[in-house]
């Protein structure tokens, strides 16, 4: 008996959604397959326990669960964590490699996994390609042997946006839901509804999502104060955390909605909160992949949704569901009002949504066709001759990539470095045009000094100029910021008010926004882009407008944790920003803190309030030398305090 092919996948996390997902899917995969599970190191182990335990929930489920240690400076840097994938990938290297994007770190490791000599890549799209927000995920995906789109939306975008992987073979992968039926007496939906505090006469909107700027909390609260301007007795449940918490408390008080409108903490477990339900409410700006909508209509609710991808995936207007014009509060209250006023449509339209679910995301009925198509993948791939040289040629190739990205990064920080930029530039002969866009950003970074400057600027220009990147809004947003530097170096005034229009524009869209809400150095970035910019122009109020800005990025958001190295990062990319003074201020608000730093963590901070001896540490320090020497400089002044007051 032959042995069996060995899958590994890489999961952010072994305690979030997306790790509850794989767990579920596990018992189709380990029929044929031997299943590894990679992720990144804990570094809060306090938090794991507190989340069910280091193994999440991969539990007592026999599947090997390797954890690697990443370093976590320089941050928003994910060449660490290709160099450390390939490292670990290469001990025992697997048949096929499977990570999910959008999703950074997923994209180092599987380009990390192509370069270590894995024969099948495997990238599931489990969300809107729009978020695609780093020119490396565009270099995994053209480095995939298969695509795993979860849904036919996400599938079309993804065409639409990249053209050239339209031909890369493509299989669905839905998200699952648990089509259990729960039989529910009227005594139980008492006992649940007097648990919430609801009176069990009213009629219970519920929208279960994070509060974020992805989701358009405010127009379904406008459809509210409609609802209770024309009498209907109701109240609306809102569950879940997130920055926007106190925004939208605010706007509850503004529309007097205190007695319809309650706010509750997402704890994860929705079971109790839908069975008590009588309308499911889903109201976005853009959706890709929403487990709560299936999990409502699982239970055969009636839901009322934004009439958008992602959703209208999921729900026929007037067969499944309603759907409303999205921003439009009025098209959504009617919906509501049709759903509220109507028990017998809410029971027709919840039974029709639960046999959506139960044909197309049903676990016994998509990992079969997932699991034979890998193993079709697998027979091909080992066929005398089939294709081993392109295979080969595309590990080099991608193992170059690694290399050319670790010297283009010499070029930043060496004072004779040991390639030049023409010569950078040269060795992107052979790569396809996104992972061409992928190196020249990070040239971008390099002085001007070091090389010709029109060999940078015009690419980016055309790249830009073409809508090469049109409908991948944060990918642009990457390259105006990139341009906006060479246009000061170049004294070019009218092009910088050009980009500032350009820049202040985006940050006006809710994607954006809820990117910036997931990645503070994508926020920092931008911000700090346009106060230089302002700045240039000799315009100090718009100026002081976005460093304040800057600080916002820079502090824990709500529904955020504060690991071990929060100011650490901040500092280093600050400081990769020139931005010297704001980069010190973070390491003093570091030492204030009460923050646990790591043996593995570069440490640079000031010294302790009692002196004592020099103690030799094998960690080594932040790689710029100005920030080393301003907290050495602090600290020598805190010395001389205390030996004055002595």
């Amino acid at each position: 008996m032959s042995a069996k092919p060995v899958i590994q996948i890489f999961l952010n996390s072994l305690h979030d959604e997306k790790a509850a997902e794989t767990a579920r899917r596990m018992p189709y995969i380990k029929r044929d397959f031997k299943v590894r599970v990679c992720h990144p190191k804990s570094h809060a182990p306090a938090l794991d326990g507190a989340l069910g335990g280091e193994e999440g929930f991969f539990k007592d489920s026999g599947i090997e669960l390797i954890p690697v240690e990443i370093p976590p400076l320089p941050p928003d840097d994910r060449l660490n964590h290709m160099e450390a994938f390939v490292e670990v990938l290469k001990k025992d290297v697997p048949d096929l490699a499977l990570a999910a994007v959008p999703d950074p770190a997923g994209a180092a490791f599987l380009i990390a996994a192509r370069a270590a000599g894995v024969p099948l890549i495997l990238t599931e799209l489990d969300d809107n390609p729009s978020l695609i927000s780093t020119p490396e995920e565009l270099t995994a995906l053209h480095f995939s042997d298969m695509i795993l789109p979860e849904t036919r939306q996400i599938q079309r975008a993804l065409n639409r946006a990249l053209p050239s992987l339209a031909e890369r073979p493509q299989v669905l992968l839905p998200h699952s839901a648990d089509t259990t039926y729960i039989q529910l007496t009227k005594e139980d939906r008492i006992r649940l509804r007097q648990n919430l505090h609801v009176d069990e006469e009213k009629k219970m909107i519920t929208m279960i999502a994070p509060f974020d700027h992805r989701r358009d909390h405010a127009t379904l609260l406008q459809a509210c104060a409609i609802l209770r301007e024309r009498g209907h007795d109701f109240m609306l449940l809102l569950v879940g955390d997130g920055p926007e918490r106190q925004h939208l408390a605010d706007q509850i008080h503004a529309l007097q909605l205190q007695d319809q409108v309650f706010m509750m903490r997402d704890s994860g477990d929705h079971q109790d909160i839908l069975l008590a339900t009588d309308i499911f409410a889903l109201c976005s700006h853009f959706e890709g992949n929403n487990p709560p909508l299936l999990e409502a209509m699982a239970m055969g609710l009636a839901i009322a949704g934004t009439d958008i991808p992602g959703i209208s995936d999921w729900i026929r207007d007037k067969r499944s569901g309603r759907l409303a014009a999205p921003h439009h509060p009025e098209s959504l209250a009617e919906a509501l009002i049709d759903l509220l006023a109507q028990e017998k449509t809410r029971k027709k339209l919840g039974s029709v949504a639960r046999k959506c679910v139960e044909n197309r995301g049903s676990l016994g009925y998509f990992m079969p066709i997932l699991t034979k198509a890998l193993k079709t993948a697998i027979k091909e791939n080992e066929e005398p001759g089939k294709s081993k040289k392109e295979r080969a040629k595309e590990g080099n190739l991608a193992m170059q990539y690694i290399s050319l990205q670790r010297q283009i990064r010499g070029l930043w920080t060496d004072v004779a470095p040991s390639l030049s930029i023409s010569q950078a530039a040269q060795m992107l002969d052979g790569y396809p045009i996104h992972t061409q866009v992928d190196l020249l950003e990070k040239l971008c970074d390099v002085r001007v000094e070091s090389g010709p400057l029109a060999l940078l600027v015009r690419p980016i220009e055309k790249v830009l100029g073409d809508r090469l990147y049109e409908h991948l809004p944060l990918l642009e947003m990457r390259l105006l910021e990139k341009l906006a530097d060479f246009y000061m170096q170049l004294n070019y005034g009218e092009g910088v008010e050009k980009l500032i229009e350009q820049l202040e524009q985006n940050l006006t869209k809710s994607i954006l926004l809820h990117q910036f809400c997931l990645d503070r150095f994508a926020g920092l970035r931008a911000t700090e882009k346009l106060a230089r910019l302002y700045e240039f122009l000799g315009k100090a109020d718009q100026r002081e407008f976005y460093r304040l800005e800057m600080w916002d990025h820079m502090r824990v958001r709500e529904g955020q944790e504060e690991d071990a190295y929060f100011h650490q990062q901040n500092a280093a990319f600050l400081e990769s920003l020139g931005e010297m003074k704001l980069a010190a201020r973070e390491l003093q608000r570091d030492t204030l803190g009460e923050v646990r730093m790591l043996e593995s963590v570069p440490i640079a901070r000031l010294a302790p309030e009692v002196p004592r001896p020099d103690i030799q540490s094998k960690a080594k320090p932040l790689k710029s030398s100005p920030l080393r020497e301003r907290a050495a400089g602090m600290a020598e002044r805190k010395r001389e305090k205390q030996l004055e007051k002595v």
